[in-house]
């Protein structure tokens, strides 16, 4: 046997080992610095601080909406923001005007180990009991109604949100740029190794949708390079009815920058016919 050809043979088990051992590490990238608060938009807003599931110390921003629009019965809609895996509240706060320009208000929240929120390294348990600690949060610290409550989305924390979402029962889910699970993207970066046998922390988006009840609205650009648009097709099928898809362009994940006011045209169309 060639020796190049023994040394991958003895060293796979100890990468399949790595792989199943770290890989929580490297899927979410937490940060601490904020760049900025609303207030630097011209944006008010209410700081908050409040506990997780399992009581850790996380941190939000409570946005009001700026002008009146949709109404989900007699309430005023409420966005709760899941984020990606790397990047502060700051980050974000541009993508909010639209939401609030359309008459929702805006809670945005930290995981843990990101921003203002108590130093714990996120795992993908960790993440759903700050979800949790979200959705009590508004309903029983700010008195809200499930059904006044839309969850949004981004790229893995869709993950997260369609989870809680078949966990708790809010008006709508809307996802942009999710993924089926951790194990389609790290195929495709790691084809070589097993994942689907040895991914911990899977995000499983796909399989969480089969259980949710709420309306689902499914957006994907057709120029992403970071998520497959064939993903978000994946998601559409996982989806029970009633769904719908939304074809965007631009970057990842970065419609409420690119075309804002066809997104949320396409979001108050889609709640006003299954949410309202």
């Amino acid at each position: 046997m060639k020796l190049w050809l023994w040394i991958l043979l003895s060293s796979y088990p100890f990468l399949c080992l790595g792989y199943f051992l770290f890989h929580r590490f490297f899927i979410l990238h937490p940060s601490r610095r904020l760049s900025g608060t609303p207030a630097a938009l011209g944006l008010d807003y209410e700081e908050v601080y409040f506990p997780a599931a399992d009581l850790v110390r996380l941190h939000g921003w409570y946005l009001p909406a700026v002008a009146q629009g949709l109404r989900l019965g007699s309430q005023r809609p409420v966005m709760l923001f899941f984020p990606g895996n790397e990047g502060t509240l700051s980050k974000f706060l541009a993508q909010m005007r639209p939401w609030l320009a359309s008459g929702f208000d805006v809670f945005m929240f930290g995981y843990r180990g990101f921003g203002k929120s108590a130093f714990r390294w996120p795992t993908e348990h960790g993440v759903r009991l700050d979800a949790l600690g979200a959705w009590t949060y508004l309903i029983r610290g700010r008195r809200l109604q499930p059904g006044q409550i839309i969850f949004y989305a981004q790229s893995l924390g869709c993950g997260v949100a369609s989870w809680a979402a078949a966990e708790c029962s809010p008006a709508a889910l809307i996802l942009e740029g999710g993924f089926p699970s951790v194990n389609d993207l790290a195929s495709r970066a790691v084809p070589w190794l097993p994942v689907k046998w040895i991914t911990t922390d899977r995000f499983d988006t796909a399989t969480h949708l089969g259980r949710v009840a709420c309306p689902v609205l499914v957006a994907h650009s057709t120029e992403d390079r970071q998520v497959p648009w064939a993903y978000g097709q994946r998601l559409l099928v996982a989806a029970r009815s009633p769904k719908t898809f939304l074809s965007l362009r631009g970057e990842h994940a970065r419609a409420l920058e690119n075309m804002p006011d066809e997104f949320m045209e396409a979001v108050i169309s889609f709640l006003s016919s299954h949410a309202a």
